[in-house]
Order: C-alpha cells, then sequence, then structure tokens
C-alpha cells in the first residue's frame, strides 16, 4: 500500500541540463527541486592548486558565474567543464571524474540547503537515474557506481524513454492501453539521440546513437559565430574564454535560435556574445546549409580523438550532414526492426534538443506520424525527471486501484445494468408507441370502409393481413432508425458509471464502445421481434369482436336478428343458427370461425358491429403485446452487459498491471 512518507527522488542526469524532482506515495505529482532557473546546468569549476591538484571550487550556474567573473590571468588555473555526460565510460577517465564531481557537489547542495523534505539525504530516498536507451559500452555500469560513490546510495537506473512514457502518462495524456499499443518515444538531448519503442510498457526495441545530439549544434553554431565575427576567435583564446563561449555561450545561442525558429521558419535571428561580437539575420535556410555540410571544429576534433575510437567518424574531419544523420537515426531503426507504423499509437518527442522543429517533421514526413499522435511535453526539460520520479508512485497507486477494483465491479456492473434497465425501459415505451400508431393508423381506413359497405370478414380480416408486411417493413425501419439510439445511451451509461470511476483510481479510461447492433433484439440486422404477429393478434382482437355480434345476429341474440328484415331473416337467422351450433359441435371453434368467416355481413350489421371500435384500447392493447415481445430480448443483452463490463475492468487490471515490470 503506499506510504505517504516514503519519497523518490527522480534525477534526470542530462549533457546540457539536470532535472531531478521528489514524488511521495499515494500522490501523482511530482515537485521539481529548486535550483534558481529551469533545472541545473551540468557544469563543474575547477581550480588547480599549486601542487597540480584540480579541486572543485563551483559546479551549475554558480560555476558559469565564477568563470564569468574570473580575470584572464585567474582563468590559466581554472578548467570549466561540461557536457561530460555523454562520454561515461569505464576507459573514459575525464568525464567519468568531471560527472562525480558534479554529482558530488549535487549530492552536498541538496542536503546543505535542506532542499529534499525532511531535510534528508539524497541516500535516503529512493533514487531513480535515467540512463540513455543507447550508450557507449559499460555506460550503466560506470554511472551507477558514480552515483553511489557521489552520495545518491544505491540507485535505480531506468531507461529515459521509460521516464517521458510515465511523464506523460501522469499527465493523462494518454492511457495505459495506448501504452501498450505502442508508443515511439524519441529523446534527441543534448550528447545522444536516443529512440525507443515500448510495447506493453516494455522497451522492445531500442537504437540510436550516443554521439549524436545536441552538442555538435552548439559547435555548429560557434563556428557560425566565429564567422559572422572575424578575430573573435582570438580575441576568446587572449580572454582564456574559448571553451566557455564554445560549450556554454554558443549553446545558449543555440537554444534561442531553436525557440525563435520553431515559432516562426521565416524569423530572422540576432544574439549577442559581449564582447566578442554577434550573430545578425541569422536564417533557417542557412542553418539547415550549414547542417546539411557540418565539419567539427577544430578544438572538438581534438577533444573527441582523445575519447577513444567511439568518435572516429567525428574526429576524421569529413563533412557530416546532421539533419539526414538525424533522420536515419530515427528512420533506421524503424525499418530494420520491421515496426509498422499502424502500431505506434503516439510519438513522444522529449530532450531539449527535441524542441527543434526539424525533428517534428521528420516524424510527420518519413514517418508519416498525424500530427494529433506527435506529443512534446510542455516544458521537455522537467518530463523525464518528473516521470523518473513518479514511476514507483504510479506503480503502488495502481497495485492499490486493482485490489479496489477487483472489489468493487460487481457494485459498479449491478449499477449500470440498473441504468440500462432504465433506458431500454424508456426506450422500449416511446418505440411500442409509435409502432402501434402505425398499425392503428393502417388499420382505420379499413374497419371504416367495411363498416360503411360490410363484407365477409375473411376479406376483411385478408386486407389487414395483406397490410402487415408494410407494417413490418415500417417497423424495421423504424426500429433500424432507433438503434443507434440505444446503442448510444447504453455507452453512455456504461461511461457514466466507468468513467468517474477509473479516474478515481489514477486510471485514464478511452470507452470502449459495445455495439449492440448485431445482437441487439431489436436489430433488423439480428434476429427480429416478430413484429408481424403482435399485429395479427390485435386483428384477431378486432374480427373476434365482429365475428360476436355477427354469431349473436345469426343466433337471434342480442336483439340483433331485426337487421335481416322480415320473416325470411327470422328463417335464415334461425337456421343459420343451428348450423352454428351443430359446426361448433362437431368442429370446434376454428371450423365455427371459418364458417362465419365467409357469411356476406350486410352494412347495418358491419355497422353494428363495429360502431364503438375503441382505438385507444387496440393501440394500448398492441403497445402492451410489442413491450411483452420485446423485453425479454433485451433482458438477455444483461448477460453481454455484464460480460462487457467484466471485460472492461479486467482490461484496465491488465494494463496497469503491466507496469510491474518496468
Amino acid at each position: 500500500m503506499p506510504d505517504p512518507s516514503r519519497h523518490h527522488l527522480g534525477v534526470d542526469f542530462g549533457t546540457s541540463n539536470s532535472f531531478l524532482a521528489v514524488a511521495s506515495d499515494g500522490t501523482l505529482s511530482a515537485t521539481p527541486i529548486d535550483f534558481g532557473g529551469d533545472g541545473l546546468r551540468s557544469i563543474v569549476l575547477y581550480r588547480t592548486d599549486d601542487a597540480g591538484i584540480e579541486n572543485v571550487i563551483a559546479f551549475g550556474e554558480h560555476a558559469e558565474h565564477e568563470w564569468g567573473m574570473a580575470t584572464p590571468h585567474e582563468k590559466k588555473s581554472l578548467r570549466l567543464a561540461s557536457h561530460f555526460k555523454p562520454d561515461i565510460s569505464p576507459t573514459n577517465e575525464t568525464p567519468r571524474k568531471d560527472a562525480a564531481a558534479f554529482l558530488k557537489c549535487l549530492a552536498d547542495d541538496l542536503v546543505q540547503r535542506g532542499a529534499l523534505p525532511a531535510g534528508k539525504r539524497p541516500a535516503d530516498f529512493d533514487v531513480l537515474i535515467g540512463v540513455p536507451a543507447n550508450a557507449l559500452p559499460g555506460y550503466e555500469e560506470t554511472l551507477a557506481q558514480v552515483a553511489r560513490e557521489s552520495g545518491f546510495g544505491d540507485p535505480q537506473l531506468v531507461p529515459e524513454p521509460i521516464g517521458a512514457l510515465v511523464g506523460h502518462l501522469s499527465r493523462h495524456e494518454f492511457s495505459v492501453r495506448d501504452a501498450r499499443a505502442g508508443l515511439l518515444v524519441i529523446d534527441f538531448g543534448g550528447g545522444t539521440c536516443d529512440v525507443a519503442y515500448v510495447l506493453r510498457l516494455e522497451v522492445r526495441q531500442a537504437w540510436g546513437d550516443p554521439i549524436l545530439g545536441g552538442r555538435l549544434f552548439d559547435d555548429l553554431f560557434y563556428q557560425w559565430f566565429c564567422q559572422a565575427n572575424p578575430g573573435a576567435t582570438e580575441a576568446m583564446a587572449g580572454e582564456g574564454d574559448d571553451y566557455y563561449v564554445h560549450w556554454i555561450k554558443c549553446r545558449e545561442m543555440k537554444e534561442r535560435f531553436s525557440e525563435t525558429l520553431a515559432r516562426d521558419r521565416n524569423a530572422r535571428f540576432r544574439y549577442a556574445i559581449r564582447p566578442y561580437g554577434r550573430l545578425v539575420d541569422a536564417t533557417w535556410d542557412e542553418f539547415t546549409a550549414r547542417a546539411g555540410a557540418y565539419v567539427p571544429s577544430d578544438a572538438f576534433r581534438d577533444e573527441l580523438a582523445r575519447l577513444g575510437e567511439a568518435y572516429t567518424s567525428l574526429a576524421s574531419g569529413q563533412p557530416l550532414d546532421l539533419l539526414a544523420w538525424v533522420r536515419d537515426v530515427i528512420v533506421r531503426g524503424i525499418r530494420q526492426d520491421k515496426i509498422r507504423i499502424a502500431d505506434v499509437s503516439y510519438v513522444i518527442l522529449t530532450g531539449g534538443s527535441s524542441a527543434w522543429p526539424f525533428v517534428r517533421d521528420i516524424v510527420a514526413q518519413d514517418l508519416r506520424i498525424a500530427p494529433e499522435r506527435i506529443l512534446s511535453s510542455p516544458n521537455p526539460r522537467r518530463a523525464i525527471g518528473e516521470g523518473i520520479a513518479l514511476l514507483p508512485v504510479l506503480k503502488k497507486l495502481h497495485e492499490k486501484a486493482i485490489t479496489e477494483i477487483r472489489a468493487e465491479q460487481p457494485t459498479k456492473a449491478y449499477e449500470i445494468l440498473n441504468e440500462v434497465r432504465r433506458v431500454v425501459d424508456a426506450f422500449l415505451d416511446a418505440l411500442a408507441a409509435d409502432l402501434a400508431g402505425e398499425f392503428v393508423a393502417t388499420i382505420e381506413p379499413l374497419l371504416a370502409e367495411f363498416r360503411r359497405c360490410g363484407g365477409r370478414l375473411k376479406d376483411l380480416e385478408r386486407k389487414i393481413a395483406d397490410q402487415a408486411p408494410a407494417l413490418e417493413t415500417k417497423a424495421a425501419e423504424l426500429v433500424q432508425s432507433r438503434s443507434s439510439e440505444l446503442t448510444a445511451k447504453v455507452n453512455q451509461c456504461i461511461a457514466d458509471v466507468l468513467g468517474p470511476w477509473f479516474r478515481s483510481k489514477h486510471i485514464q479510461w478511452t470507452p470502449e464502445r459495445i455495439e449492440l447492433s448485431q445482437a441487439d433484439p431489436v436489430s433488423v440486422t439480428g434476429p427480429r421481434v416478430p413484429v408481424k404477429d403482435v399485429f395479427m393478434t390485435g386483428l384477431t382482437a378486432i374480427t373476434s369482436t365482429v365475428m360476436a355480434v355477427v354469431l349473436g345476429s345469426l343466433c337471434g341474440g342480442a336483439g340483433t336478428a331485426w337487421v335481416l328484415s322480415g320473416p325470411p331473416g327470422w328463417i335464415l337467422g334461425a337456421a343459420a343458427g343451428v348450423i352454428v351450433t351443430i359446426g361448433a359441435a362437431w368442429g370446434g371453434a376454428g371450423y365455427v370461425r371459418k364458417l362465419t368467416g365467409a357469411i356476406p355481413i350486410p352494412s347495418k350489421l358491419a355497422w353494428l358491429a363495429l360502431r364503438k371500435v375503441d382505438y385507444d384500447r387496440i393501440k394500448r392493447d398492441t403497445h402492451a403485446s410489442l413491450i411483452q415481445a420485446f423485453r425479454p430480448r433485451l433482458e438477455s443483452q444483461r448477460t453481454e452487459l455484464r460480460r462487457h463490463v467484466e471485460h472492461v475492468t479486467q482490461a484496465q487490471i491488465d494494463d496497469i498491471g503491466a507496469l510491474d515490470h518496468l
């Protein structure tokens, strides 16, 4: 069960910026750690002492500030380190050392400022650290060891794509079912480009490039700035600012350019780095041209050459098309792993560099993903850290939800069935009333004609019976036009109960429409209610009334024999009475009905028989008969609806239970 006093610390250790968030059990929200800005710059500043030993004197924004305040002479004993995160490996000592120094400063700062709940140390929390889906060999083991040595306890490493997924899931941007169906997470960050295909909340395929990232674009903008400002390189070197401008200020310029051009590709961008110059009227077209023929700067190539064989392609000095490289990395895994785009429910863009519009262009144009299926975080720098912190919280909330859902499911099913019964009763009442009205409107002219003209009863029955197919067709059309209404109302009943119920369990649920059309007992596509039989039952009641009057007349009863004028009528009536009496004894009621149906009925007798036809009663009786015929078939749907509710709830249990293995 969730324990509100238990906290989880999510650490998104990034190439350019790092972000930390704290979450507590039972609450599906993460609290960012405040560093005075949007995250913390991943920077460390060293000073070399007289013995030649480097000592950390600042980190984060403070390191940047201290460097900016130092004199050229002071900078000779200082070393500013950044973008070390992607190069961590057992064999790259300097990136490992810089990462350890940064994380150690971070852990100490959290304790000194009392920035964590109850003033605890990071090691007192469940610490979760994000790692790229693709990294250099030995990256995860080295990072875990560095984190332990730096005061972060024994951290759990979480793939960064999973952190992004959980961040979006916790904001209810899609359901767990969508996540299980298939997600593509693209993390184009400061140092790496990672792509992961997540199916059933497992990273099924992961690909990318551990050396392709935003820092290559930092270098591109550095060269662009230097070319726009002749003499800037020498001036920066003279002040000791070449590294600072290269990797700190030009990164800021790149980020501002990305934000500006994402809003308007036709904008002209300007940015100043004082006192070394400015970039004026930079355009998207010029950016893409430079990105299409990028060659790392000499300083960057020298740095890459020291990091080993993994960077050979960059250190060679051959021109590279950066945008094509990003496109190839993203698309390559889709093709190689034969992932069907139709199986991708959403694409999540995360990482600071995912703000670049060309990443979205690649997804939309090369992968043909609809724009509404491409999600990006409001603040990509925070998304992964928050998601990592929320992962154990979400799992525990879902464990609790599974227990409660199983216990409450029968009650909810009963509630839904009661609501459905109410809807069905109202539907049947309105439907049967309309059908009964159609029936009466059809037979009323026929009865009026018989009352005026007389005739044989069996001819009246035949005329009314001849209308039965048309009546049944009208009934079928009416039922067909109303069946979608019933289906919609039944689905609304289900959604009205299940929606709030699931939301109370922190579950985003998209209602699944239950289609009653084929199994619906009033559907024209499924087994029909025998509407014709119902109408003929109403016809029998009418003709029986006429027959009773005729028999009474023929037998001389009820004072109606006078309509057969004079003695011939009496004789005929007596004879007919004898015949009917004998026929009843010999052949039964059916024979009598057949016999009387063939007797011509004069108009006066027909008028007498039908003078007080109660059409309202006929309508009520037909209405009741229709409801009686429809209801058993609709009641049979209760079993199907109960099964549907059970299926939906079990599906949610299966979906959220999949979080257990994350």
